[in-house]
């Protein structure tokens, strides 16, 4: 090792170490290159990374560097003490945890490079496996300018393409061979209105704070890698965590960056979840909002497993769906309601099971359904849920001898009948699981 590399390294250790919260690992020399992996540890987390003997030569030397060499060392300590340091969120709402494995490759035919990223999405765990692309003249503007700059850039990239939704989830033992491909974007190319703004904090609270931990683990608010993907700043970020504070919606640390949950957010997070979910999935018809596709018809005890899965699955593939969470509104007459979704559904999505022959409600709404059948006109489509043929039968003879789908088929082959039975071009199966 050359002695301007062991400057550079003895003035990066330093800068790491200033705050006497990180511990900067001894370089390992990268086999083929010429440049280091390193590794930042901190509150039992730690952070690999890597830079080239000519950043590291030229660090004493270049204020630049040092400057930013600071931003991603205190970007670091701000960031392990989150429950997690490579969990983070993107501005539709998805929490995944971003794992960059270095080192940076040529690309044999390209004049660009690329790494090797693997997503994976906190609420369900499916993966996206991907390589990040960036272009010569990144690497010779932009990253040489300032060789921190590839973390955050990389980071916000993933983040940038899942919000577009061009990088695509899968179950783990379901995912292409082929890496799904992301160009780096250094910077931001959006810029949040301030309810979306307060969205991201209310969700960053609850997806790296309480669904991780408790109502008191604390998430840092002035992530300046979040400010560069949201457009804005960390003071911004700050402000608008403060009014929420005063909402009681967050919980503010004494030292103004780092929240809890608040009581009033806890209180309503059903509700504040609910609405997300309806503002990502796009405007549905309401009890008045005209005709729907299918209605559903369940049991309660149905909806967390399957019913909810199923809607949302429909959803997203452009079907108008009257289902109870997303149609009915506070205040809004239950029987009415029901009636006029009832009436102005083209069809009628009936989630048999157990619990739906063991309740009263449901059973009124077939008989409603039923009501609507002519002959040749059959609108009434059976879901088999946990459920037998013979059982069927005891209950309801009509529906026995009627051809269903059976959810022990798999959601997506449920949604695929339940898309041809409306008249859809069928879009091949879905990795709904």
């Amino acid at each position: 090792m050359d002695g301007d590399v062991q400057q550079g390294i003895e003035q990066l250790t330093q800068i790491v170490e200033r705050n006497r919260i990180l511990k900067l690992s001894a370089p390992e020399p990268i086999r083929g290159r010429t440049a280091f992996y390193l590794v930042a540890r901190g509150y039992d987390k730690e952070w690999l990374f890597t830079l080239s003997h000519e950043a590291l030569s030229d660090l004493p030397a270049m204020k630049t560097y040092q400057v930013a060499a600071d931003r991603f060392a205190r970007g670091l300590e701000g960031r392990f003490r989150n429950k997690s340091a490579d969990l983070f969120l993107c501005a539709s709402g998805v929490p995944v945890v971003i794992q960059i494995e270095w080192p940076q490759e040529p690309f044999g035919n390209r004049a660009a490079s690329y790494v090797r990223v693997s997503v994976s999405d906190a609420r369900d765990g499916r993966v996206a496996h991907c390589y990040v692309v960036i272009t010569h003249q990144q690497s010779i503007f932009n990253l040489k300018e300032n060789p921190f700059l590839i973390q955050e850039s990389i980071v916000n990239s993933i983040r940038l393409n899942i919000d577009a939704d061009t990088i695509k989830f899968y179950p783990e033992t379901a995912h292409p061979l082929e890496l799904q491909e992301v160009k780096l974007l250094i910077g931001s190319s959006q810029v949040l209105r301030e309810e979306a703004l307060d969205n991201f904090i209310r969700e960053k609270v609850i997806w790296l704070g309480f669904r991780t931990g408790d109502t008191s683990s604390l998430v840092w608010i002035a992530d300046p890698w979040d400010a560069t993907y949201l457009g804005t700043s960390a003071v911004e970020l700050k402000r608008a965590a403060a009014v929420l504070d005063a909402q009681s919606q967050l919980q503010l640390d004494r030292t103004q960056e780092y929240a809890s949950i608040g009581r009033a957010l806890l209180a309503r997070l059903r509700e504040f979840e609910l609405e997300r979910k309806r503002a990502k999935l796009g405007p549905q018809p309401g009890p008045d909002g005209g005709q729907s596709d299918v209605f559903i018809s369940h049991a309660t005890e149905d909806k967390d497993a399957f019913v909810r899965p199923l809607a949302e699955a429909l959803m997203r593939r452009g079907v108008q769906v009257w289902f109870d969470e997303y149609s009915l509104k506070l205040g809004d007459s239950l029987m009415r309601s029901i009636d006029q979704g009832l009436a102005r559904c083209r069809f009628g999505i009936v989630v048999l099971s157990p619990a739906f022959f063991s309740k009263e409600w449901p059973q009124k709404e077939l008989a409603g359904l039923a009501s609507r059948e002519s002959e040749g006109q059959k609108i009434i489509l059976p879901i088999w849920h946990n459920i037998t043929a013979t059982e069927v039968r005891k209950f309801s003879p009509m529906l026995s001898d009627r051809f269903a789908v059976s959810s022990g088929e798999g959601l997506a082959r449920v949604v695929e009948r339940v898309m041809e039975a409306l008249g859809h071009q069928p879009k091949g199966m879905e990795a709904e699981q």
